[in-house]
């Protein structure tokens, strides 16, 4: 694998106030526009914060802002563990995004193949009535 990005759908009700969740300020994050969140948000916000730091730091960053017994982190790190042990070291945090489906919850991942960089093998938990299938993966 070329590189591998982590990402977890309940990161944004951690870091960003429900009320907050605009469509445009979740438009802006999705862009990492940094100039427009200071202004809804602030330069201190733990938003704007992470987004400052290069992907592969951004999940020990965010160890700053939200608990370490918090679910998403302690999922998070426990991929980014194994994932180490097998090799990987190239693992990128997403913040930025939103589930595509409305039955993805939880951790997603996304594996950039180096031999063929249009393969990419994504996948994420699922929840509600095909909970039952856990993470399901697509190459």
């Amino acid at each position: 694998m070329h590189f591998v990005v982590l990402g977890h759908y309940q990161l944004l009700d951690a870091l960003l106030d429900k009320s907050l969740q605009t469509p445009d300020i979740l438009s802006m994050i999705e862009e990492r526009n940094l100039s427009g969140l200071v202004t809804y948000l602030s330069t201190e916000h733990p938003i704007v914060q992470i987004l400052k730091e290069n992907t592969q730091q951004q999940l020990n960053v965010l160890e700053h802002y939200i608990p370490n017994d918090h679910p998403a982190l302690v999922e998070l790190k426990i991929w980014e563990r194994w994932l180490h042990k097998q090799g990987y070291k190239d693992i990128h945090l997403d913040i930025t995004a939103q589930p595509p489906r409305s039955y993805y919850t939880g951790l997603f991942i996304q594996c950039h193949f180096a031999e063929n960089e249009s393969r990419v093998l994504t996948g994420g938990y699922y929840k509600g009535s095909i909970e039952g299938f856990g993470l399901g993966l697509t190459l």
